[in-house]
């Protein structure tokens, strides 16, 4: 037992990182969460891997007119930025991190692509949803890839065993309109799940205009937010068959096709820009449970996915390329083997093979120009040990990750960077490196720690740009950083007035060289840009209360001091733009089997808007409420105010944000 722990214990910390052809890239730096339960569930007893996560239902989030952006606003540590309103372009940071660092996946499928890293979460539908974990920090290096920021898992629904039809209709302000449906079965040995989203949105909100003149008030108006509109359609197919006992084959398709119109800044809004995005996603999956009697579990998975965007301006309003009408295709291939099984008393070992590789195709429609296919080929093993001392109170968890990257990029005149040529060929290895241990006190006192090692390469976006708003950086380096966090928690149920009481307090603190942040070079564009250092250090509390049977009561606060390390004059020791120093979630609710009623409030501070700390987003504060019924035929219909205060805000300058807005939600089952 004591053998194994040193050998992985110093391999964690050796020194020395595997690199190639890349002699300044640090060793990847990576950092594990807390648990924090989030929104509205009952949060099972805790596990023993000291890499937790926050844990959100999605049978409770149904009964609301909601989004994936919305839900993770709501959650400890995570800020949510949105470009506009429902719909539009959303990003998620955790503890401070960009969009860019933040992995997400949607049942297996690693949505940050090579071409770009920040994942759109507006396009993911809720009502599909069976639960989100939310890793702040580390997450296990079994998903094959990590994250500087964290992970984002999103898991869709399973078949039910009983015959069920469900079916649900959302209507609200700004002709807001989504229907849902799906259909589950599992007779005998084979389940099939088939589930259709529809939505569409005029999302012609008001909002003061400031003209153009953002420092002279005088001419500011409230003007409709124009060429907002959207429409998408979501499908996805699940089939399953068992085997036997000990084998289970897993086929999985999802078609996403949003089409929508780009506004562009508040003060400067297209009437005609538009884009399209239409993807494919299948997976074939084989689990094996005890191989050959051997204590082996095994899964072998194959996935296809398939991406094309279309931008089209053909008034030259976004941007600086002019006239665009862009085709750019990007498709994935990946393969990956998880073989877990328990050696002896106290180990659990677990590891992963992986190959993936994406290619990117562009083509300028309007001039006929047909980039080359650029690819990034990537070879992963993934080793992690969990390990249990002094009759389990004691948990520690090391891993390893270790990563061959080889990219080929191809020139393509319609988005040639500033002047500056494509880079040749690179291939760079990367070795992710942490440590995470749970100590627990008692049945109800638990601590928490981790530390551990990241990097983080460009993607093409930052790399190359677009036709957009976007000029690309080709000399952008990867980047690096060191993150460690401690914290603990409490969780005891009663049986009084208090039936259970859950507190979480947590403190991170994470380092970051190169950092690449997107700097605004005018009113139009934007240009990423390495910093030389940031730091992030911060505070995490949450609680959660039931009281009786009938009343529930949650808040969470994180307080984040996200600071420009760089020798940048004027910016030194300046906040980060986007990442706020104060946010505040409350939310009451009182319920019995018939009628529920809750009300949330959402506060956000000192939020500067540019890297100068020049432009402070006004203080927010969001009030929410909301009414259900429920009746004795499987029905439930929901009432919903969101903004009451009609606040007039945004994430980002020049994109704002709705104002009041009411919602009706009937939903149930057939």
């Amino acid at each position: 037992m004591r053998t194994p722990l040193i050998l992985i214990t110093l391999l964690v910390f050796h020194p020395h990182t595997a690199s190639a052809q890349s002699p300044n890239t640090e060793p990847p730096v990576f950092l594990e969460g807390i648990t924090i339960t989030a929104t509205p569930i009952d949060e099972a007893d805790e596990n023993t891997e000291p890499s937790h996560k926050t844990v959100i239902k999605g049978e409770t989030l149904q009964e609301r007119f909601t989004s994936v952006p919305e839900i993770l606003s709501e959650t400890v540590g995570v800020k949510i930025t949105r470009f506009g309103g429902l719909g539009d372009f959303s990003t998620i940071s955790i503890r401070g991190s960009s969009s860019e660092q933040v992995l997400v996946y949607l049942d297996g499928f690693l949505l940050n692509a090579a071409q770009g890293g920040a994942v759109d979460l507006a396009k993911i539908p809720v009502s599909q949803i069976e639960s989100i974990e939310v890793y702040r920090g580390s997450a296990p290096v079994l998903f094959g890839q990590t994250g500087i920021g964290g992970l984002v898992n999103i898991r869709t629904k399973a078949a039910s065993r009983e015959k069920s039809l469900s079916y649900q209709m959302q209507y609200g302000s700004f002709n807001t309109t989504r229907l849902n449906t799906t259909f589950s079965q599992k007779p005998n040995k084979t389940d099939i799940l088939l589930g259709l989203n529809l939505e569409k949105s005029d999302n012609d909100f008001e909002f003061l205009s400031d003209e153009g003149t953002q420092f002279d008030a005088t001419d500011d108006k409230t003007v409709k937010r124009r060429n907002a509109q959207f429409e998408s359609l979501n499908f996805i197919a699940k089939l399953g068959h068992d085997l036997n006992l000990q084998n289970r084959l897993h086929v999985y398709y999802n078609f996403l096709d949003t089409d929508k119109g780009v506004p562009g800044l508040g003060a400067f809004q297209s009437d005609t820009a538009n884009f399209k995005v239409a993807s494919h996603r299948i997976s074939f999956r084989w689990d094996t449970d005890n191989v050959a009697k051997t204590g082996l579990k095994t899964q072998f998975t194959l996935k296809y996915s398939t991406k094309n965007e279309t931008f089209t301006d053909l008034s030259g309003d976004i941007g600086v390329g002019g006239n665009s009408h862009n085709d750019n295709r990007t498709q994935l291939y990946e393969a990956h083997l998880n073989v877990n099984r328990a050696i002896g008393k106290y180990h659990i070992l677990k590891t992963q093979l992986q190959t993936r590789e994406e290619r990117f195709d562009p083509f300028d429609q309007l001039a006929g120009i047909k980039g080359g296919t650029s690819r990034q080929r990537t070879y992963s093993f993934a080793l992690e040990d969990q390990i249990s001392l002094f009759k389990e109170h004691l948990f520690i968890t090391p891993s390893l990750l270790y990563e061959d990257v080889r990219s080929r990029f191809k020139d393509d005149p319609s988005k040639r960077t500033l002047g500056k040529s494509i880079p040749p060929d690179s291939q760079d290895q990367f070795l992710t490196r942490q440590i995470g241990l749970l100590y627990r006190f008692s049945e109800t006192l638990t601590l928490r720690a981790n530390i551990g090692q990241y990097f983080r390469r460009p993607s093409f976006f930052e790399l190359f740009g677009d036709r957009g708003g976007t000029i690309g950086e080709a000399d952008l380096r990867p980047e690096t950083g060191l993150n460690r966090d401690i914290g603990i928690r409490y969780s005891r149920r009663f049986k009084s007035a208090i039936r259970k009481i859950t507190l979480q307090a947590a403190y991170f603190n994470n380092k970051a060289e190169d950092l690449i942040l997107f700097v605004q070079t005018s009113q139009f564009t934007v240009h990423p840009e390495n910093i030389a250092k940031s730091q992030t250090t911060g505070e995490e509390l949450s609680a959660r209360i039931n009281l009786g049977e009938h009343f529930r009561f949650e808040t969470n606060y994180t307080h984040q001091r996200a600071k420009n390390k760089s020798n940048i004059p004027n910016e030194k020791n300046k906040f980060l733009p986007g990442r706020p120093v104060h946010d505040l979630f409350t939310k009451i609710e009182t319920f019995n089997e018939q009628f529920s009623l809750y009300y949330s409030h959402h506060l956000t501070d000192e939020n500067y808007l540019d890297r100068r700390n020049q432009r402070n987003a006004a203080s927010r504060q969001i009030h929410n409420l909301g009414f259900s019924v429920k009746s004795h035929s499987n029905w439930t219909l929901t009432l919903e105010a969101k903004n009451m205060s009609d606040d007039q805000i945004e994430d980002v300058f020049g994109f704002p944000l709705p104002g009041r807005s009411y919602f009706i939600t009937l939903q149930g089952t057939l």
